[in-house]
C-alpha cells in the first residue's frame, strides 16, 4: 500500500519560530506583549498592622469599631476579639500581629 503524500494533509506543517532573526513576526509581537505585562507593578496585600492602624486612625471610613472583630490564631484554634479590646504587643498585649 503506498504512503500518502505529506503535502495533501488538511493541516499545514508546523514551522518552528525563529527567535534569533531580526524580522518581526506576529508570534514575536505576542511574546513581547506577554513579557511587557510581567514588568508591570503587582498589587501587594496589605499587612494586618497596616489595616489595624487604618481602622484605628482613619475617620473617613465611617466604620463603628464596636462592630469590628479581629480574628487570630491562638494555639491552633481561631479566636476572635473585639477591635476596641485588642492590645498591641508593644503596649502590653500578648498576641503578635503575624497571628492575625
Amino acid at each position: 500500500m503506498p504512503r500518502k503524500n505529506k503535502n495533501t494533509t488538511k493541516h499545514p506543517r508546523y514551522q518552528k519560530p525563529d527567535f534569533h532573526s531580526q524580522n518581526k513576526s506576529p508570534q514575536n509581537d505576542i511574546k513581547n506583549n506577554l513579557t511587557s505585562n510581567k514588568k508591570s507593578k503587582k498589587n501587594k496585600l496589605r499587612t494586618s498592622y497596616d489595616i489595624y492602624k487604618r481602622l484605628q486612625h482613619d475617620p473617613n471610613l465611617g466604620i463603628d469599631l464596636n462592630n469590628v472583630y479581629i480574628g487570630f490564631e491562638d494555639t491552633g484554634d481561631i479566636s476572635e476579639i473585639q477591635f476596641t479590646q485588642w492590645i498591641m504587643i508593644e503596649d502590653g498585649g500578648d498576641i503578635p500581629m503575624h497571628r492575625i
